[in-house]
């Protein structure tokens, strides 16, 4: 099996820094970025586009799906992270939000911790783990799968350590690794494991950038 992960065009909440809640659209870069992709997979030969069901990564699919004519599917399972509500419309940078940050951090490694009604490391690491069962029980051998920065964190992780790994190994990796919307990483399954073929590549993106 091959898996061509693309992470949603620019959000206009990506453009703002600013937190987002679950349905943002993009923003006009974004969608000039996600035309850009789209042409990519022209001359890529696939199966079928699996993607996040919320409107980034939708309207990133959907124009896949114009430019291709592959079936598109939809699951909840390959949504981004879900913060405190709390957080959204807010920016990153918002002062009001630096205690709750901390104190979630130093709670991290707890499974119980929750500050609100986000998810937690424990709840993504489940979930990380669902989407890839779920993404390697298809018949497809050759999949377009449209989702989000932070849970394709956790799915390459997954992907690499099983469900062994801990927050520091996700972390540690979180934080080396750069995503650029539209972003294409290229996975492949050999041997019953996961190979990282190709990261980030975002060449397409000299026609918008």
């Amino acid at each position: 099996m091959r898996i061509y992960f693309v992470r949603h065009g620019e959000s206009v909440h990506n453009a703002g820094n600013i937190h987002q809640p679950l349905d943002i659209e993009l923003s006009e870069r974004g969608l000039k970025q996600a035309e850009f992709v789209a042409k990519r997979f022209q001359d890529i030969d696939f199966d079928v586009i699996v993607s996040s069901d919320l409107m980034r990564a939708k309207q990133t699919a959907e124009t896949i799906q114009q430019v291709t004519g592959k079936e598109l599917v939809f699951t909840e399972l390959a949504r981004e992270r879900y913060q405190p509500s709390v957080f959204h419309g807010k920016r990153i940078d918002d002062p009001s939000l630096q205690d709750i940050k901390a104190t979630i951090e130093q709670n991290i490694r707890d499974p119980h911790y929750r500050h609100s009604d986000e998810e937690n490391f424990f709840d993504l690491k489940k979930r990380a783990k669902q989407l890839l069962e779920f993404l390697e029980a298809r018949t497809e051998k050759n999949l377009v799968v449209v989702l989000h920065g932070t849970i394709l964190r956790y799915l390459l992780v997954t992907m690499a350590y099983g469900d062994t790994y801990d927050w520091d190994t996700f972390i540690g990796f979180a934080m080396f690794v750069h995503l650029d919307n539209t972003g294409i990483t290229v996975c492949e399954q050999r041997h019953d494991r996961w190979k990282l073929i190709t990261w980030n590549d975002h060449a397409h993106l000299g026609e918008v950038d």
